[in-house]
């Protein structure tokens, strides 16, 4: 088998790339997994695993692909999720090869199996959800490896506290499913520490389980569920955009036609 050279791809994240042209706040943010085992159970900053995938047979290169990260304050995680779960993870869906709406080259993504532990907002429909990733080595010509390195790295037997939503619109590299995605990108999921306690690098909070199915409950009660929220925020930074010169009326046009079609898994 001859050696194969990834195509360097870059990629604003889904909501620059539905948008056409969008105004973020970019953050510095670690995707790699927290430390989970230490000697003497204290959390530290430090992280595990590679920080580039296995690389393929035949394969000698790999570029990421990256963007700019909405910011997320951390009690915002809460009142914007859908469904919060404690979980593990149990294995990873063959890869996707979805093609964007009006976009160009497909990506590839990867669905992670989660088995619910306890749900601490909305509901589900039985007692595992389906997580997807932006990432994977499928391509159209088998040459390509997807690495995006602020996805949540999630593999078999991770133990997590989930924040996620519902995409229910169109646009970007939606497709029709029963799946969720997790808010922020990688600011949604806390990994079980050496300390019993959960953490995302994102924040110096931590969730403790023992409490953390009283205080949601304050939350829900407090703030409820707005399925439609996502749907919302991405329809108001269309318009956003367009009354401050950012797209044309060309462009405004063609994003309020593609919101509400979706994209399609190819392979």
């Amino acid at each position: 088998m001859g050696e194969k050279t990834i195509t360097q791809v870059k990629y604003g994240l889904i909501l620059i790339v539905m948008l056409s042209v969008a105004v973020v706040a970019s953050m510095s943010a670690c995707s790699d997994k927290t430390q989970q085992v230490q000697a003497d159970a204290a959390y530290s900053n430090e992280t595990v695993g590679s920080t580039t995938p296995e690389l393929p047979e035949g394969v000698k290169l790999i570029e990421s692909i990256g963007g700019s990260i909405v910011r997320v304050e951390y009690d915002d995680l809460y009142k914007i999720s859908s469904l919060v779960v404690h979980g593990r993870v149990t294995e990873q869906s063959e890869e996707h090869l979805v093609q964007g709406v009006g976009l160009g080259d497909p990506v590839c993504f990867t669905d992670i199996y989660i088995e619910v532990e306890e749900v601490y907002r909305g509901q589900t429909d039985g007692g595992m959800v389906i997580v997807r990733v932006m990432g994977g080595s499928k391509s159209l010509n088998d040459d390509r490896v997807w690495f995006a390195p602020d996805e949540p790295r999630l593999d078999p037997g991770d133990d997590c506290v989930f924040f996620l939503h519902k995409p229910n619109y169109g646009g970007g590299y939606n497709t029709l499913g029963d799946y969720w995605l997790v808010v922020g990108v990688n600011q949604g999921v806390f990994y079980l520490g050496g300390d019993g306690q959960y953490h995302n690098q994102s924040y110096p909070q931590t969730i403790d389980l023992e409490s953390f199915g009283s205080y949601m409950s304050v939350i829900n009660q407090q703030v409820p569920i707005d399925y439609d929220y996502y749907r919302n925020y991405y329809l108001s930074s269309i318009n956003q955009n367009y009354r401050n010169g950012v797209i044309s009326e060309e462009q405004y046009n063609q994003a309020i036609e593609d919101f509400d079609v979706y994209a399609e898994i190819i392979k």
